[in-house]
């Protein structure tokens, strides 16, 4: 049954992921009203968030969390062009359907991602990383291993120093309370519509961004690459 517990993760991280939720929710049910309501409801709580704290869309941060964004997003895009070179030398024919194989997990639905909010920004990237490093015989073959531990460790120093900032904000009770709880009572609204016969497929790919967050006791870098089950269906229970 799936279960999430807001109280186990960052606000913000949360938000973003919520406003990814809301986008799919609109990408697969654009006929669905009460859907799209619980989109919609989504959204704005998430948004309320993300202006309590100062926005997460404009990125009003410090010029260190500022470098440190930009950081990660340098090292991820070295592995595209890394892989891009196997693909399309001549001199590394035997790898390029490795390459192919993992261009097309970290690039097949865009790298746009990259410049939206920065709690939305990790979320995804945590999402594809997990998915490469379950190709570990791939990235062996292309010599990419020692590449994505640069990008987890540029992710792990940004969220570092974005959560320096946020837990200085979260020091104000009042606020916290405010916009808590109505993203929490919309989370739970979608959960239960998605546990309604016939939406499984669809709450598996709908609730992915939740699934996808790390708790806030959980290292952002795991010891061992991540190889992920084939997913279950989530049953959503409240």
């Amino acid at each position: 049954m799936y279960k999430f517990n807001l109280s186990n993760h960052n606000l913000l991280d949360v938000a973003g992921a919520c406003l990814n939720m809301a986008a799919r929710i609109r990408e697969r049910n654009p006929g669905d009203a009460e859907m799209l309501a619980r989109a919609d409801r989504l959204e704005a709580t998430a948004r309320a968030v993300t202006a309590a704290f100062g926005g997460i869309d404009t990125k009003p941060a410090t010029a260190e969390i500022i470098e440190k964004d930009q950081r990660r997003d340098d090292e991820l895009r070295a592995l595209v062009r890394i892989l891009e070179v196997h693909m399309l030398s001549a001199l590394h024919t035997a790898t390029a359907p490795a390459a192919t194989e993992l261009y097309r997990i970290l690039t097949g639905d865009g790298l746009d991602f990259l410049g939206g909010p920065y709690a939305l920004e990790s979320a995804r990237l945590v999402e594809l990383l997990d998915r490469l490093e379950a190709k570990a015989d791939l990235l062996a073959a292309v010599g990419l291993t020692p590449y994505m531990a640069q990008v987890r460790a540029a992710e792990a120093a940004f969220v570092a120093a974005r959560d320096a900032r946020g837990q200085l904000q979260e020091g104000r009770p009042e606020l916290v309370v405010s916009v808590r709880s109505p993203l929490s009572a919309a989370i739970r609204s979608v959960i239960l519509l998605l546990s309604e016969p016939g939406r499984e497929e669809q709450a598996t790919y709908v609730l992915a961004p939740l699934s996808a967050l790390r708790p806030k006791s959980q290292p952002a870098v795991p010891a061992d690459p991540a190889v992920p089950a084939d997913p279950a269906a989530p049953t959503p229970a409240v």
